[in-house]
């Protein structure tokens, strides 16, 4: 539940912002609190490859860590 307000939040705060679905994958997963490792696993991707989408999710939402984008601020 919690996540999915973080997530609407996000979105409405940022209306006009398109996510790949790798992105919003990665976004519901840092949501989650899990490390770009994790995420990695979870996606059955290597964790270089993480680092890719978060980067991009950095700079759609002008974000200045991955612990903000985890709380949609």
């Amino acid at each position: 539940m919690v996540k999915r307000f973080q997530q609407d939040s996000v979105r409405q705060q940022n209306n006009n912002i398109e996510l790949t679905r790798r992105e919003q994958q990665v976004l519901d997963l840092i949501a989650r609190g899990l490390s770009k490792k994790l995420i990695a696993r979870v996606l059955d991707i290597v964790e270089s490859t993480v680092k890719v989408p978060v980067k991009h999710l950095l700079q759609k939402f002008n974000f200045k860590s991955r612990t903000e984008a985890a709380i949609g601020n």
